[in-house]
C-alpha cells in the first residue's frame, strides 16, 4: 500500500474528443490527496511512531526493484510495529479521524441524490477503503492489500501489490461488472500517476490538482481545483 502520489486549472468542460460518450452513470474516486488533504500511509506511519523518511525510502527501494516483495513486507511491518503501537484500534482510529476535504461529503451526498453510485479506489489498505466507504456512504471501496491482526488485535502482517495502477484498473472492471455499467459511463476522479489508467479506461478522467499533480494534466479530460466542480462536470454529462 504505497503512499498516494500527491496544477494549471482547466475549465470543467468536456474535451471535444469525448463528447460522443454515453451519459455518466457512476463515479470512481481516489482517496489520498483527492478526497483527503493527506496521505493515509504517512499519517498512519506518524501515529505508529514509524520514521516517515524510512518508510518513504523503503517504498522507493521496492518500486525500483532493489527490494523484493517479501523483504519490503518484513521491513514495513518492523517499522510499523517497532514502537508497540500497531493495534487494530489505533489503526482504525487513524483512518476514522483522517481529515477529508471540505467538498468530499457534499460530493458524496450529491451523487447519492442523483442516484449515481460512488466507488472508492485507493492504493492504501483495504481497511482504510472500508472505513472511508462508511464515512462517505459510498457504494463500495477497493484498497491495495491487507493489514492482518492477531487474536489480541496486534498487527502481525501486511500485504500489498506493487503495480497499483493495474490493480486500480482491475478494480474498476469489477465495479463496472457489479453495477452493470460500462467504463465509458464512469467519471474517474484522481490526482496521481496510478489513476491514469482509470482516466484512459473511462475517457473522462478528472484531475484534482495538488502541488505535484500538474504533470498529469495532459492525460485528464478535465482539471479541477475544488471538488464542487466535479458535480458541475457530472451534471453536464448526465
Amino acid at each position: 500500500m504505497p503512499p498516494a502520489d500527491p496544477g494549471p486549472r482547466r475549465p470543467p468542460a468536456p474535451a471535444a474528443e469525448t463528447t460522443g460518450l454515453p451519459p455518466v452513470r457512476a463515479v470512481v474516486c481516489d482517496l489520498d490527496h483527492t478526497l483527503t488533504p493527506q496521505s493515509s500511509v504517512v499519517e498512519l506511519s506518524r501515529a505508529l511512531a514509524a520514521p516517515i523518511g524510512e518508510v518513504a525510502t523503503l517504498y522507493r527501494s521496492y518500486q525500483s526493484g532493489r527490494l523484493t516483495h517479501e523483504e519490503t513486507r518484513a521491513q514495513l511491518l518492523e517499522l510499523w510495529t517497532r514502537a508497540g503501537l500497531a493495534t487494530r484500534t489505533t489503526i482504525e482510529t487513524v483512518f476514522q479521524q483522517l481529515p477529508i476535504k471540505d467538498g468530499a461529503l457534499p460530493l458524496a451526498a450529491a451523487l447519492t441524490a442523483r442516484g449515481l453510485p460512488l466507488c472508492l479506489i485507493t492504493s492504501s489498505a483495504q481497511l482504510y477503503a472500508d472505513i472511508m466507504t462508511r464515512r462517505l456512504a459510498a457504494a463500495c471501496g477497493y484498497g491495495n492489500g491487507r493489514l492482518l491482526f492477531d487474536t489480541a488485535g496486534n498487527l502481525e502482517d501486511v500485504d500489498f501489490t506493487r503495480d497499483t495502477a493495474d490493480l486500480k484498473l482491475r478494480q474498476l472492471a469489477q465495479f463496472t461488472t457489479d453495477h452493470d455499467v460500462e467504463p465509458a459511463e464512469v467519471i474517474a476522479v484522481g490526482n496521481g500517476s496510478n489513476d491514469l489508467l482509470l482516466f484512459d479506461a473511462t475517457h473522462r478522467g478528472v484531475l484534482v490538482t495538488t502541488t505535484t499533480s500538474t504533470r498529469h494534466s495532459a492525460h485528464a479530460w478535465a482539471t479541477v481545483r475544488h471538488l464542487d466542480e466535479v458535480i458541475t462536470l457530472i451534471d453536464a454529462e448526465r
